[in-house]
């Protein structure tokens, strides 16, 4: 130890401690960031005829924990161990999947991320939960806030759910309101959402039971479950099956009536709101338009055909007045030749397009 490099100053040092019962002196040489001790163990490559006394590996600071460490090992030669600060519920792989355990309980809000994240454990709290593909069954005492490109929530959450995602599947029991942002959400049958619904996707297929009001804003939806309360929707195409039951008032907008069943039970009625370009599109102003328009077209057809006829008049009297002696003179011939130039030159015209 009597010629280790200061390699701050370039020199060598004098008297930091041979031996393991002396009083080492805490004045490191460098500044050694976490996991420093791999850089200690390198010394022996340095100084191969001295070797690292053990007071020194015993009395190594960790400077992000600003106190010594123990136990690190007692020579250059010693494989070491190392220990993670934090320690984590979840139990990653090398894979990038992340679980939690049925037999785990944490007791605070939960932050997990990963390519794939299955909570089956409980959670006394809050979940943030962003993955590629997320499942959710076991006990979120809170909410559940997620983000992934597929989400399956089958546990029970006691509170609120939010989801952004590009399918979205509901199987358990939410305690209070569900919010999705999704491409395809799918509420299936077992599923019981004590709250509110609000949902803005492409496809939506309602089959839960819901215990308050549905708010839709979808390209499709299909409605074949109780809902206590209203349900409004923004939609493309609304179906209600027959084992629909709605307890409020059924409220949508769209340019399509819905397909309702007849067996559906809508305790508040139904109320349609068209748009305006389907209001505009289906008024009498355009009915009466599109009828004019036809009229207008036969008009314009008859229009050219007498300009067309005034210029043939006009500039080849004498071409006109011999076809007109022809058919004067031999109508049924004029008749089929008339025939066959209908029928044959558009045949000829596409042997044509085909052989060229």
């Amino acid at each position: 130890m009597d010629n280790v490099v200061d390699f701050e100053r370039r020199k060598p040092t004098k008297n930091l401690g041979a031996t393991s019962g002396e009083n080492f002196r805490e004045r490191p040489l460098v500044a050694f960031p976490r996991n420093s001790y791999h850089y200690l163990t390198d010394l022996s490559g340095i100084f191969p005829s001295h070797k690292i006394s053990p007071c020194l590996m015993d009395n190594v600071v960790d400077f992000e924990r600003r106190k010594p460490t123990k136990n690190l090992g007692a020579t250059s030669g010693g494989n070491f161990r190392e220990r993670p600060l934090v320690a984590e519920e979840s139990d990653p792989d090398e894979e990038g999947i992340v679980v939690l355990p049925s037999t785990a309980v944490v007791n605070n809000d939960y932050f997990v991320s990963g390519r794939t994240v299955e909570i089956s454990g409980t959670v006394n709290g809050d979940v943030y939960v962003y993955g590629g593909q997320v499942f959710i069954d076991g006990t979120i005492n809170g909410d559940v806030l997620a983000a992934g490109g597929s989400i399956e929530v089958s546990g029970k959450v006691s509170n609120d759910v939010r989801l952004i995602a590009g399918q979205a599947t509901i199987s358990g029991e939410i305690g209070r309101n569900l919010t999705c942002l999704t491409a395809t959400v799918e509420l299936g049958p077992s599923a019981v959402i004590g709250g509110n619904i609000v949902v803005v996707s492409g496809n939506t297929d309602l089959e839960s039971r819901v215990a308050q009001n549905v708010h839709l804003y979808s390209s499709s939806v299909r409605i074949s479950n109780n809902v206590a309360g209203n349900v409004t929707a923004y939609v493309g195409h609304l179906r209600i099956t027959s084992k629909a039951n709605i307890g409020g008032i059924l409220e949508y907008w769209s340019n399509k009536n819905a397909l309702i069943a007849p067996e559906a039970k809508i305790a508040g009625g139904v109320t349609h709101h068209p748009s305006f370009f389907y209001k505009f599109f289906q008024g009498k102003f355009i009915k009466g338009l599109k009828l004019g328009s036809k009229l207008a077209a036969l008009m314009m057809n008859f229009l050219y055909s007498f300009v067309i006829g005034l210029i043939l008049i006009r500039y080849f009297p004498f071409r006109i007045t011999r076809t007109i002696e022809t058919l004067n003179a031999k109508p049924a011939q004029s008749l089929v030749a008339g025939l066959v130039l209908i029928f044959l030159l558009p045949i000829v015209m596409l042997a044509l397009i085909v052989t060229i």
